[in-house]
């Protein structure tokens, strides 16, 4: 990436700001079916390794920020998806990822969560389209969408709403919004 050529980042949902080294690890997510890994994600890719995350160099002030809450994480994009969980792991969710809104749907008949963040534009079944389904069928779960375009409209008024690109101190916030008073 060229210095100011923004389109990864753009691209990818995230900003990082250079010269600082940037490395991540990250927990595996664990699915509706107990596997470990990020489904649909064919390819590794040489930013993250598969050690299963310890909790290693988090702060008590950072475990103390998701109590220890179940966040369903609904992101297309390898990357973001891969970044948002360490992130969120990091701060004391328990992280389990769905690629798609449809897998999302079905994962959440299956399993309690505590909150829901979700990108807006997906293949199979949007963002859109899940959160009027939990919605109905689940009012009192907190929603953050998160979407690179622009959500005019798209966005109901009981849903918090992240753009793209952020940092991952803005996801953080975010989330926390959603269940502190």
């Amino acid at each position: 990436m060229a210095p100011g050529d923004w389109s990864f980042s753009k691209q990818h949902g995230l900003i990082l700001v250079r010269p600082l080294p940037f490395c991540v690890d990250y927990c595996p997510c664990i699915h509706k079916t107990g596997d470990r890994g990020l489904p649909g994600d064919k390819e590794q890719s040489p930013w993250f390794s598969e050690r299963q995350f310890t909790g290693a160099g988090r702060s008590a002030e950072q475990a103390a920020v998701g109590k220890n809450l179940r966040v369903l994480l609904v992101e297309d994009e390898v990357a973001l998806r891969q970044l948002a969980l360490k992130v969120l792991s990091n701060h004391g969710y328990r992280v389990t990822c769905a690629e798609n809104g449809e897998e999302a749907w079905q994962t959440l008949q299956a399993e309690e969560f505590d909150l829901l963040v979700t990108d807006i534009q997906m293949p199979k079944m949007t963002g859109n389209e899940l959160v009027k389904k939990v919605l109905c069928s689940r009012p009192e779960l907190p929603v953050l969408m998160m979407s690179g375009y622009n959500p005019e409209g798209q966005v109901p008024d009981e849903v918090l709403f992240l753009p793209k690109p952020f940092t991952p101190q803005q996801l953080v916030e975010k989330v926390a919004a959603l269940h502190t008073p």
